[in-house]
């Protein structure tokens, strides 16, 4: 049974879900208005260059050495970045004691792919550089997409890999063909099929949306490191989650997947308001911390 908080904000975003289009500009100012809280007071946190791409890191008290975790935020690759996420990477930098370092990457439709994804991986290189030692990559919605696409670049033009690969509700179909783009619809507190369909669009660009550097659900997921993937049973990307977990196994990657209930897109991301989101949390510790800090 969802807890009192849970239910209560679950009611709220209900209400507040838009029921006709907004311009992108409106969009983004809406994004930035709900995810303006500041990070943990025991983080602080200040503006990085990677590569020359603008990033934001985050750094817990006496942080671990020798590891890292790379953060890609979520909003449909055409808005968001990590001055909004500050609460959420905050906390994660705050509850693995880990600097992490969230990627201003290019966004679309001004930068369609291949741009943002570029970004990733050139942040990620220069970190590699910069830090010599383990690097978790994560990311939710967009950024979960990204997550894994930048894995697989890197894999394939550079023969490097993450530790592991931490997805919170990640885009991977931009072609949607799950059934949960039908099936939860109407219990998706946050995203619409339209809107989705549209940021889809903007982000590929000329390119087919098939392409599995644009949905990387369709990539070879052989030889990619261990994954967690969170995700509500009441999201339209639920289907993305589940498919990904299916054929990472059938590659042989080691996966782990948790489907909660009667939750919503991105929920993790609230975990400073609702148990079950710290919970979730707790367990993406748990995982980042069993193999970014193993070869310590």
């Amino acid at each position: 049974m969802l807890s009192i908080r849970a239910r209560g904000l679950r009611f709220i975003m209900r209400r507040a879900k838009p029921n006709e289009e907004r311009t992108l500009e409106e969009d983004r100012e809406h994004f930035k208005k709900i995810t303006r809280y500041p990070p943990p007071k025991t983080v602080s946190y200040g503006k990085v260059l990677l590569n020359g791409i603008p990033s934001l890191r985050f750094t817990p008290k006496n942080p671990e050495p020798d590891c890292h975790i790379l953060y890609l935020h979520g909003g449909g690759y055409m808005m968001g970045s990590p001055e909004i996420y500050r609460s959420p990477v905050g906390l994660i930098a705050r509850m693995t004691n880990t600097v992490v370092t969230a990627v201003d990457y290019r966004l679309a439709p001004e930068n369609p792919y291949p741009a943002g994804i570029e970004d990733c991986v050139a942040a990620y290189l220069a970190l590699k550089n910069e830090t010599g030692g383990e690097i978790a990559v994560a990311g939710d919605s967009a950024g979960g997409g990204a997550t894994l696409a930048t894995a697989v670049s890197l894999r394939d033009n550079h023969g490097l890999s993450p530790s592991c690969l931490y997805m919170i509700s990640p885009w991977l179909d931009l072609t949607h063909s799950g059934e949960s783009m039908n099936t939860k619809a109407e219990l998706d507190v946050m995203l619409a099929p339209d809107w989705i369909r549209t940021g889809a669009d903007r982000y590929r660009g000329n390119e087919d949306a098939s392409n599995p550097g644009i949905s990387p659900l369709f990539a070879d997921l052989e030889g990619l490191p261990p994954m967690l993937i969170q995700a509500g049973d009441e999201e339209l990307l639920l289907s993305d989650s589940e498919r990904l977990a299916d054929l990472a196994l059938k590659a042989g990657v080691k996966v782990e997947i948790e489907i909660a209930k009667g939750l919503w897109h991105v929920y993790p991301l609230f975990g400073g308001f609702i148990p079950e989101a710290k919970n979730s949390l707790k367990e993406a510790v748990r995982f980042i911390n069993e193999h970014n800090k193993s070869e310590n």
